[in-house]
């Protein structure tokens, strides 16, 4: 199957958003004073982005499993 252009754009365009996010968050990790502050930091994140996936991702169906 080819990949069309329409297809590789998109994946361009979806690289492109998580490498500047990536690149914030790295960032902002890199703010912090210590080691233990970056780890709290990064397990803030993790929470806040579970917790964001549950409002916009819609009622999963019966058949999806939860991995």
């Amino acid at each position: 199957m080819a990949i069309t252009e329409d297809l590789r754009a998109q994946w361009h365009k979806e690289r492109a958003r998580r490498e500047i996010v990536i690149g914030a968050i790295r960032s902002h990790l890199e703010e912090q004073p210590s080691r233990n502050a970056a780890q709290a930091c990064a397990r803030h994140y993790c929470a806040d982005i579970t917790a964001l996936a549950e409002t916009v991702v819609p009622a999963a169906s019966s058949t999806e499993t939860n991995e």
